[in-house]
């Protein structure tokens, strides 16, 4: 049975609520990028933070207590849509971690435009094999039964 660790970044905890979900159906491990600084509660102010970095070309610092990633075969990341791409906490982590060749899926959360996920998912992807990923629209994390079935067929996908 393969060792899987479910790494996510969640600001609202929609996200992290997915990563838990599945870290239980699969038996997975969990571990939670944290920035050392919150950003703004409002999505807009947030999101003002987040485009100051992009500029700057300035990742938010992140709490560094990461796992030992050598324990693990699989690893699925989770994170919500920012500006179309990766949140930048997840793409801060993402600059850290060299996932020695293994498989990475992924999950992202979003309202309504996602368009450049898969492909800033991938660019910022250090040493990982990039299988797959499930779009997670926010119609279908409001449904709690749509939601199950959906993780449920997405997990049919991973060797576990």
């Amino acid at each position: 049975m393969a060792r899987i660790l479910i790494i996510d970044y969640s600001k609202t905890g929609t996200g992290e609520a997915v990563a838990k979900q599945l870290a239980s159906e699969i038996h997975a491990d969990y571990y939670q990028i944290k920035p050392k600084r919150n950003y703004a509660a409002s999505m807009w102010a947030a999101w003002d933070q987040a485009q100051a970095e992009m500029a700057a070309h300035q990742m938010p610092a992140l709490v560094t207590d990461f796992p030992d990633f050598t324990n693990y075969d699989q690893f699925i990341l989770g994170g919500p849509v920012w500006g179309k791409a990766i949140a930048n906490p997840l793409r801060a982590f993402l600059e850290q971690v060299d996932f020695q060749g293994k498989p990475v899926a992924a999950f992202w959360t979003y309202y309504d435009h996602d368009e450049h996920y898969t492909e800033s998912l991938k660019s910022a992807l250090q040493n990982g094999n990039y299988q797959f990923g499930l779009p997670l629209t926010m119609t279908t994390l409001n449904q709690p039964a749509k939601l199950t079935v959906v993780l449920n067929n997405w997990l049919d996908k991973f060797e576990h």
